[in-house]
């Protein structure tokens, strides 16, 4: 509850003043962001130590560029893809652990057998 969104500037882009959960959307123009970032006078991520996150971006757990342009995911199911490889990923590195019912399961067939039991509820789409 009580979100907002804040731009690179610190101008507030939106917010929602309820104290329930809340889904807030807003439109970053990225471009404008890596314009910014050439002409502020005290750049301050050249302070950032980011060599720590190196071996995050070396072995990322999400594919890159999933949906290229043009090709939005149409729905909840299709935007699963990148999960099954990535949460795959997690639990073949020893970042997470399976139940020690659903040992030896891969965690993408029970994401899929999960979407497929809520697409013949009704719950979710299936196109």
């Amino acid at each position: 509850g009580n979100s907002f969104a804040i731009d690179y500037t610190g101008m507030m882009l939106r917010h929602a003043p309820y104290p329930e959960e809340q889904v807030l959307a807003v439109t970053l123009d990225i471009e404008a962001l890596r314009e910014h970032r050439t002409r502020i006078n005290h750049n301050m991520w050249v302070d950032v130590r980011t060599e720590a996150f190196k071996q995050i971006y070396e072995h990322p757990n999400y594919p890159p560029n999933l949906f290229p342009s043009g090709n939005p995911p149409r729905n909840l199911a299709h935007k699963m893809t990148g999960a099954y490889t990535s949460m795959d990923r997690m639990y073949e590195r020893g970042q997470f652990v399976m139940p020690f019912d659903k040992d030896g399961m891969k965690h993408s067939d029970l994401l899929k057998s999960r979407i497929s039991i809520a697409q013949k509820r009704g719950a979710l789409r299936k196109d």
